[in-house]
């Protein structure tokens, strides 16, 4: 089977699916952005008038003060100091395993069924 031929029977057995998914990452995507905006809305209402926290029968809100935290830029450290970042890496080495996953991007074009 030539790979041509693989990708077409993948498509055919998957292509239901695969537009099934892309409209739900499509809508959550609106849902997301919906979201956002109303966060920023009740945030700025809370924000008005000073209120930190409120329960109600539908939602308790927290209104958390924004803060900062100190890092260190670790790819400038790198780079100014490569010998030393080489041997910190050596003598502290964290090594991160990730599960391989599917990647997936919507195409916004409409999709046609084969046959």
């Amino acid at each position: 089977m030539t790979n041509t031929e693989l990708m077409k029977r993948v498509e055919s057995e998957a292509i239901v699916r695969m537009t099934n998914l892309r409209d739900v990452l499509i809508q959550k995507k609106k849902m997301e952005e919906s979201e956002k905006k109303l966060k920023a809305e009740i945030k700025e209402v809370l924000d008005k008038y000073g209120v930190k926290s409120i329960t109600t029968p539908v939602l308790k809100i927290t209104n958390v003060e924004g803060s900062k935290s100190t890092t260190i830029d670790l790819d400038a450290f790198k780079k100014l100091e490569p010998e030393t970042y080489a041997e910190l890496l050596k003598d502290y080495p964290k090594v991160t395993t990730r599960a391989s996953y599917l990647k997936f991007e919507p195409i916004m074009t409409e999709v046609k069924m084969n046959g």
